[in-house]
């Protein structure tokens, strides 16, 4: 028989499996990566309002008042 007849190369498959390892790796990590960011932020938003610094959303139209007072 020649290599040809062979739908899959003998390699390909261990190849295969190996990206597919890769991308559930990379998948999970991302996953944990916003995860941790999400908690992050909602624990900064939690302590802004417990140190008494006004709501989030309280102070979101002030933002762009400091900059016109700097310029």
């Amino acid at each position: 028989m020649t290599a040809t007849a062979d739908p899959t190369p003998n390699g390909l498959d261990t190849l295969r499996a190996a990206y597919a390892a890769q991308l559930r790796t990379k998948r999970i990590w991302t996953g944990i990566g916003l995860l941790v960011f999400v908690l992050l932020m909602v624990a900064g938003f939690l302590t802004a309002n417990d140190r008494n610094a006004g709501g989030f959303w309280q102070g979101l139209p002030n933002v762009f008042d400091f900059p016109a007072d700097v310029v």
